[in-house]
């Protein structure tokens, strides 16, 4: 898919248009630029008999809330009768996953999904049995906030460790009743499986990445562009002032006059502030060492 965007590209002499700028280097793009928005793997399981319960699936910071879906939570199932057929945690653009029966899909749908009968390598005259689908679904936010990924190139060296951790972080677990804190109680065997299966099927997408440490990574990457720009733009106001190299302070002196008569007028103290707020919504999911 990747080799057909290119080729593409290629073809129809494609151009970034001049408004899209770099964010870190304010220069305009010479050529478009990938944003991946989501990512999806999955991992198939072959059983006699399975049905999930949804008490069982449990998250970092996931809210929990009825089975019959409703708008804006984190947790939902889909319900037939009384068989949970899909549970899923989660809410993108951020991460998410969910837990279907994808045999129950590919019968419903015949013609469009016959060809997971290929794929399996299975005759569905024959087949008795059950697949059931664990997906680990990486949103924008995810992807962006979350571990700095928006080219093909940042997403190749950091899949893998992407959805191993969506996978450890959301979990089906065997629940214990001996102890009241879910949050302890062991994965289900087939998760492990799940997990294992991902590590090794996306290793050579995978460097060992963290999801703090590239958020810390981040953060340092953001003010050293911005205190280099501090510093390039001091220099030449210093020169536009006829201000001498020996006297460069002096030019911060200056912009903290004008920054407290900005201060001081409602209007512009209010316009700045909103610009602080933005700011600050942006830099929400950087964290310091």
């Amino acid at each position: 898919m990747k080799e057909r965007i290119y080729w593409l590209l290629d073809s129809f002499e494609m151009k970034a248009p001049n408004t899209k700028k770099d964010p870190d280097t304010g220069l305009a793009y010479d050529s478009p630029v990938e944003a991946i928005n989501r990512v999806d793997f999955c991992i198939d399981f072959k059983t006699d008999k399975f049905e999930p319960n949804y008490k069982n699936l449990i998250g970092y910071k996931a809210k929990k809330a009825s089975i019959h879906g409703k708008q804006n939570i984190d947790f939902s199932a889909n319900v037939n009768g009384s068989l949970i057929e899909t549970t899923t945690l989660g809410k993108l653009p951020n991460r998410q996953v969910t837990l279907y029966e994808k045999t129950r899909e590919v019968r419903n749908k015949p013609v469009e999904k016959a060809y997971w009968w290929d794929i399996w390598g299975i005759n569905p005259k024959t087949f008795n049995q059950q697949i059931w689908r664990v997906e680990a679904r990486a949103g924008k936010s995810e992807l962006k906030k979350g571990w700095n990924v928006t080219s093909f190139d940042d997403l190749e060296q950091k899949c893998g460790d992407i959805m191993a951790d969506i996978l450890e972080k959301y979990r089906y677990t065997i629940p214990d009743p001996n102890n009241i804190n879910r949050n302890r109680w062991k994965n289900a065997p087939f998760w492990n499986t799940a997990i294992k299966a991902t590590k090794e099927a996306l290793a050579p997408y995978s460097s060992n990445a963290e999801r703090k440490n590239i958020l810390c990574g981040s953060w340092k990457e953001k003010r050293n562009i911005y205190l280099n720009n501090i510093n390039g733009n001091s220099i030449s106001l210093a020169a536009l002032l006829d201000i001498e190299m020996t006297e460069l302070p002096n030019v911060f002196d200056q912009l903290k006059k004008e920054m407290q008569q900005i201060l001081d007028d409602p209007d512009e103290s209010a316009h700045l502030y909103q610009k602080y707020l933005l700011a600050k919504e942006r830099f929400v999911f950087l964290e310091r060492n």
